[in-house]
C-alpha cells in the first residue's frame, strides 16, 4: 500500500504515467485542471491545493491549528495579535553593571567582579572560550540552568503528561511551520526547548496557540507569470537575539520571480563574537539554500542566475573581499562564500 504520490507535467506525460501504473496496481487518481475530469482543489498531505483564474494556491493544513487550540484549552482564549515575543532585556546586563561599577567604585580602591547573570543576561567576555560557558564561571554568576531564571524553583521542569503535551503540540507545530512562515521563529523557539520544557516553555507555546488561534489559516498565492531567470534570496540574522546562549537567528526567504518558494528560520550553531559575524553566518546559510533550489531547477532542465540581498555592510565587504583580512574571530569554513561569489 502506498498513497500521495504527486507528479507535475504535461498532461500528455501524465496520462503514459497513470496508464503504467494502472496496469501494475489499484489507483486513485486525482488531476488539478480546468477540464471536465479534472478538480480545481485537492488535498496533498493534508494540504490544499487550488487552481484559480489568477494561478495556484497552497493552504496550510488548518485542521492542525484546529488540534493545537483543543490540546492547549485556547477554545474561549483571547486571539494574541502576535505568535510570540523576544525576552526583553533584564535589569541587571553587563551594560547596567558596567555603568554602575564606574559611577561607585568600592571604598577600598579595588574593583570587584559585578554579578552580571542576576536576571539571566546574555554575556560574552574572555572567560567564554569557544562560545562555551565555563560552568565555574555560570555557577559563580547565580546562573543555575538555560531557563533564563537564576532560581529554577521559579520557572519548574514540565513532567509527565505536561511534558507529552508540549511536545505532541511543538512537534505538530514543527510540521505546520514550512507553510506558516508567520510563526516560524516563534516554532523555532519552542523546538528548542523540547528535551527540557518548563513553565515559562508552555506559556510561550500557549501565546503561539492564541495567535494561530486569530489567524488559524494562511494562503500563499502563486500568480501566473513567465518562467523567471533569476533566484532571488533575502536573509537577516538577530545577533545575540537569544539572552540564554547568546545565539544568533538565521532568516531567509527564497523567491523565484514574484513566488515564495521557500522560507526558513534557523539557531546559529557557534556564538557570533559581532553582528557582522552573524549576518556573515545567516549569508553561508542562505547561499547554500540558494544553491540547492539551483540544482533542483537544473535536474528539472531550468537554468537560473542567483543574487543575494542582505543589510549589513560589514558582512557584504566580508563576502566580497578574498580571505579574512583583519577579522581574527571567524570561523574559516565561512568564508566558502568567497568563493561561491567569485565563482558566480
Amino acid at each position: 500500500h502506498g498513497d500521495d504520490f504527486i507528479a507535475v507535467g504535461s498532461e500528455k506525460n501524465l496520462k503514459a504515467t497513470r496508464a503504467i501504473l494502472e496496469n501494475k496496481y489499484k489507483i486513485k487518481v486525482e488531476v488539478l485542471g480546468d477540464k471536465k475530469d479534472q478538480t480545481t482543489e485537492l488535498r496533498i498531505l493534508n494540504k490544499v491545493v487550488r487552481l484559480t483564474n489568477e494561478g495556484v494556491e497552497l493552504e496550510a493544513d488548518p485542521r492542525h491549528v484546529e488540534l493545537t487550540v483543543r490540546d492547549l484549552g485556547l477554545q474561549d482564549a483571547r486571539a494574541s495579535t502576535v505568535p510570540g515575543a523576544k525576552e526583553p532585556k533584564p535589569r541587571g546586563s553587563s551594560e547596567d553593571a558596567s555603568r554602575e561599577d564606574a559611577a561607585h567604585p568600592p571604598d577600598d580602591g579595588r574593583r570587584e567582579p559585578k554579578r552580571v547573570l542576576q536576571a539571566g543576561a546574555a554575556k560574552v567576555d574572555s572567560r567564554g572560550r569557544g562560545g562555551q560557558w565555563l560552568e565555574g564561571d555560570l555557577e559563580a554568576d547565580g546562573w543555575h540552568g538555560g531557563d533564563g531564571k537564576v532560581d529554577d524553583d521559579n520557572d519548574p521542569a514540565l513532567i509527565g503528561t505536561e511534558a507529552t503535551l508540549y511536545r505532541a503540540v511543538a512537534a505538530r507545530l514543527n510540521y505546520l511551520a514550512p507553510d506558516r512562515p508567520d510563526i516560524a521563529f516563534s516554532v523555532k523557539e519552542a523546538a528548542r526547548a523540547m528535551s527540557a520544557p518548563r513553565q515559562s516553555h508552555m506559556k510561550l507555546i500557549k501565546k503561539l496557540g492564541r495567535y494561530l488561534k486569530g489567524r488559524p489559516r494562511l494562503v500563499s498565492k502563486f500568480r501566473w507569470q513567465e518562467m523567471p531567470e533569476l533566484l532571488t534570496t533575502f536573509t537577516d540574522s538577530d545577533w545575540a537575539g537569544c539572552l540564554k546562549s547568546a545565539r544568533s537567528t538565521s532568516g531567509g526567504v527564497v523567491c523565484l520571480g514574484e513566488h515564495t518558494i521557500k522560507t526558513y528560520c534557523k539557531q546559529q550553531k557557534v556564538v557570533a563574537l559581532s553582528s557582522a559575524e552573524a549576518e556573515l553566518y545567516a549569508m553561508v546559510a542562505a547561499s547554500a539554500e540558494s544553491m540547492a533550489v539551483q540544482a533542483y531547477a537544473s535536474d528539472l532542465g531550468i537554468s537560473l542566475s542567483s543574487e543575494l540581498y542582505a543589510d549589513s555592510s560589514a558582512a557584504l565587504g566580508i563576502a566580497k573581499r578574498a580571505g579574512i583580512g583583519k577579522v581574527r574571530h571567524l570561523r574559516t569554513q565561512s568564508l566558502w562564500i568567497q568563493e561561491v561569489r567569485i565563482s558566480g
